[in-house]
């Protein structure tokens, strides 16, 4: 195998459709990615492929009508790697008569989200929002945020999609293990707010910590007293690790009370705190907890 390239990895992606896409086998990303959970990659990370196995592109000209993620859909390739290949920066702008580069070996079932739990009883699915600002100008995270929801997954992402409701968290963790990505991570969520006073946010003063950090939300059905299940802590540990692939700067794990001691004085709440979950799980990661 020859030398390595990078792959972003797009909403919906999964580890077979990269590896169909740029004909590096699931066996060598896994190897050169040092990836321990197949089922688990997130929207915004970036893997090496091997240059060499890429595969040559076929065109397609673009028809009255049409879109780039329909074409994309069709051509099982992912709106965001589409856009990549054709240096498009307005994924909404084509126009009719234009010649499009394809991945040749590209299949409709390549778009499939993981719907599924894998080996550790994960299950990964791209929901998206529309709260977030693009890239990071202040410099890569050098925290996560812990929260809990005070509801239900399903309520996390109602609250997500809408651009009414204005937050945002790069992820949610069910209380099965499930997880949801909503932001990318090489963009902002909105769900960190403004330094309190009495906060002892670790970030430089005058910046927002959305700006550095990469935020979690936690199901816990209504309860700050609901049990962290075993599922959901083992699932935070590893969407952790991935977080950190992708950003090994990252040095703290912060509850979202440590930065809004005033309005979220119980978030993330005993269940985490006192429970001794939280502490564990920055010592799971590596991280300096701050609570």
């Amino acid at each position: 195998m020859q030398g390595p390239g990078a792959y972003r990895v797009a909403p919906g992606d999964t580890l077979s459709a990269i590896s169909r896409s740029t004909g590096t086998s699931v066996a060598d990303l896994v190897a050169m990615n040092n990836i321990s959970n197949p089922n688990l990659i997130l929207a915004g990370q970036t893997l090496q492929v091997d240059t060499a196995a890429v595969p040559s592109s076929s065109g397609y000209i673009v028809q009255p009508g049409d879109t780039l993620s329909g074409i994309a859909l069709s051509n099982g390739v992912s709106p965001n790697r589409l856009a990549a290949i054709n240096g498009l920066s307005n994924l909404d702008l084509i126009v009719a008569g234009m010649m499009l580069d394809l991945p040749s070996n590209g299949s409709r079932a390549s778009l499939a989200i993981n719907q599924g739990p894998g080996p550790a009883g994960i299950g990964m699915k791209w929901k998206g929002s529309p709260n977030f600002w693009t890239g990071r100008p202040y410099g890569p995270p050098i925290a996560l945020v812990l929260h809990t929801a005070d509801g239900s997954m399903v309520g996390i992402d109602g609250e997500f999609a809408s651009p009414r409701s204005g937050p945002s968290t790069h992820f949610a963790v069910g209380l099965d293990g499930t997880i949801h990505q909503y932001v990318e991570l090489a963009d902002r969520a909105w769900g960190n707010g403004y330094t309190e006073t009495g906060n002892v946010w670790p970030g430089p003063a005058g910046v927002s910590p959305n700006h550095l950090t990469v935020s979690i939300e936690t199901e816990d059905q209504g309860s700050p007293y609901q049990s962290v299940t075993d599922a959901q802590y083992r699932a935070m540990v590893d969407v952790g690790r991935q977080i950190l692939r992708t950003y090994p700067g990252v040095r703290y794990l912060v509850s979202h009370r440590a930065i809004a001691p005033e309005t979220r004085h119980n978030d993330p709440g005993p269940r985490w705190i006192a429970s001794g979950r939280f502490v564990a799980l920055a010592n799971a990661l590596g991280l300096q907890p701050i609570s």
